[in-house]
């Protein structure tokens, strides 16, 4: 057999018209696709940034769990001192008692108490994270984190460890008492210290539910 039988036989040359894709099926096969994608990706996207949110709640708790740890077992107060910088960026340095009489904002300022650590920044652990409550999303306010009842007062404040904005942890296991919120806009998640033993709880918020769910 010939080429030109070939040909005529449809043995295998590729002839216009015959196979493969039409501009308008490849077309319909691409907005079909876009279309998939679309749908799968939002809640990835939504995964990932709430993985992200949790994550950072969680890396301090970590700097505080280590700080409670250190005090029980140098036998002198440790904790974490917060800033809250522009546009709630919020950064934190661990600190070790220097002279036996507990953390304090002087003996921090002259060098007496140790830091541990250089200055962490949360824009730089979780980007889009930041010290914060989501605003004017609920009418009646923001609900306290558990077991307390009611709404928080001064939601303007993320950071509420009394005026030093710092949580210490004594040789005994107690600790400065008070909570920590970030957001990243979308979700909330937040940390509260249970003064008298030291506990350390973490929660998310439940949008649906509009409350706090603690995390494991």
């Amino acid at each position: 057999m010939n080429l030109t039988e070939t040909g005529r036989a449809g043995g295998g040359l590729f002839r216009p018209g015959q196979g493969g894709w039409s501009l308008a099926e490849l077309l319909a096969a691409m907005a079909i696709t876009a279309m998939a994608m679309s749908l799968c990706l939002p809640p990835t996207f939504t995964w990932a940034r709430r993985q992200r949110l949790q994550g950072a709640i969680r890396r301090l708790a970590q700097d505080l769990q280590a700080s409670r740890w250190r005090a029980l077992a140098t036998g002198r107060a440790t904790g974490l001192v917060f800033t809250v910088a522009a546009g709630g960026d919020l950064r934190w340095t661990i600190y070790h008692d220097g002279d036996g009489d507990g953390l304090r904002r002087a003996d921090l300022e002259s060098g007496v108490d140790i830091s541990l650590s250089r200055v962490r920044q949360l824009s730089q652990v979780a980007p889009g994270v930041r010290a914060g409550l989501l605003m004017g999303t609920f009418s009646a306010g923001v609900p306290r984190l558990p077991p307390q009842s009611g709404w928080i007062t001064n939601p303007e404040d993320p950071v509420k460890f009394g005026a030093s904005d710092m949580a210490s942890f004594s040789p005994q296991g107690s600790a400065t008492s008070g909570s920590l919120y970030l957001t990243d806009g979308h979700d909330m998640a937040a940390l509260v210290i249970n003064g008298i033993t030291g506990r350390l709880r973490l929660f998310r918020f439940d949008l649906t539910g509009r409350d706090w769910k603690e995390m494991n």
